[in-house]
C-alpha cells in the first residue's frame, strides 16, 4: 500500500487503497490533504488551502441553495 508523506509536517502514513483521488486528513498534525494515488502508485499529495475550504463550502451553498 502507498506511503502518504505529509508536506506539512514530515510524517508518513499509510493509505489502504489502490486507488483513491479525494481529502485526507494527516494522522500527525491535522491538516488537509489531497491525494491521488493511481494503480497503487502515489501521484500527488498536497495540502488544501483554508481558502480553497471556504470557496468549496460557498459553492456547495449555493448548489444547495439553487436545488431548493
Amino acid at each position: 500500500m502507498p506511503i502518504v508523506a505529509c508536506p506539512s509536517c514530515g510524517a508518513n502514513f499509510e493509505i489502504g487503497q489502490k486507488s483513491l483521488e479525494d481529502e485526507a486528513i494527516c494522522p500527525e498534525c491535522g491538516v488537509l490533504l489531497f491525494i491521488i494515488i493511481e494503480d497503487g502508485e502515489l501521484r500527488t499529495v498536497v495540502e488544501v488551502e483554508e481558502e480553497e475550504l471556504d470557496e468549496e463550502e460557498e459553492e456547495w451553498e449555493e448548489l444547495e441553495e439553487k436545488e431548493e
